[in-house]
């Protein structure tokens, strides 16, 4: 039998998912109808060429393994708390074939939102389509790039969780929950003490995220070690923490 060739295999994957992205797509923008960045009339054509072609049932099975990759990662987001289950429940329904359509500087920008946050987990695990107006890029390139993306944010979750029970377990002047504090302050126009509510900014240094369920929960940090250490250090140099 002969084999498929990795070009034609990315085109099938391409096509089997154009179609769904182009009818979401097109709801969100009626004048986009072609928001895969492949119109459904060259999709259909590659669909069609692969069935009169007697090797369906291949492209399937191997097809079949990349829809097995697409619900390991779903269901990896849902085990370490990255999601909440009734989200992943809408992309599972949105799509059928679902494959990551990315460009090359996109698929770069993920990558590097994996670095130098150590286990900070705060970020969103997908990013709303717009539309393409362009072919994306190698389609299992992005998939492969995707699924990293997936493991290393879990596992940095991961330990991020622990520290959370840890720091709720042990109420300690090191941490504190939440973004808002009370502070004491002058009134400018009455000139007395007063005690005020202050929220700090989410992205500031000394703040640290863990998801639980889809729900990110941020711990203000106190001591600049263990700011360094939860923020900078890498998976391997976790040491006995992350074994909890």
């Amino acid at each position: 039998e002969e084999e498929i060739s990795f070009e034609d295999f990315n085109e099938y994957l391409y096509a089997r998912h154009a179609v769904e992205r182009n009818a979401e797509i097109a709801q969100i923008d009626p004048a986009n109808t072609e928001g895969s960045g492949m119109s459904d009339a060259d999709a259909q054509a590659i669909l069609a060429r692969v069935a009169a072609s007697g090797r369906q049932a291949s492209f399937d099975a191997v097809a079949g393994a990349v829809d097995d990759i697409v619900a390991h990662n779903r269901n990896l987001i849902e085990r370490e708390g990255l999601e909440h289950r009734s989200t992943l429940m809408r992309w599972a329904g949105a799509y059928q074939h679902y494959v990551p359509l990315m460009g090359a500087e996109t698929v770069e920008s993920d990558q590097m939102h994996n670095t130098g946050q150590g286990f900070d987990t705060r970020r969103p695990e997908s990013r709303r389509a717009l539309g393409r107006f362009n072919r994306a890029d190698d389609i299992l390139a992005n998939l492969m790039a995707q699924t990293m993306r997936t493991i290393i944010r879990a596992e940095k979750n991961r330990v991020g969780k622990t520290f959370l029970r840890f720091a709720q377990a042990n109420p300690s002047p090191l941490w504190k929950f939440g973004l808002a504090e009370q502070r004491r302050q002058i009134n400018p126009s009455t000139g007395l003490l007063e005690t005020v509510w202050i929220t700090s900014n989410a992205d500031a240094d000394n703040v640290f995220a863990a998801k639980v369920a889809g729900q990110t929960y941020y711990i203000r940090i106190e001591h600049d070690g263990l700011l360094t250490a939860l923020k900078n250090l890498g998976m391997e140099q976790l040491g006995w923490f992350g074994r909890k």
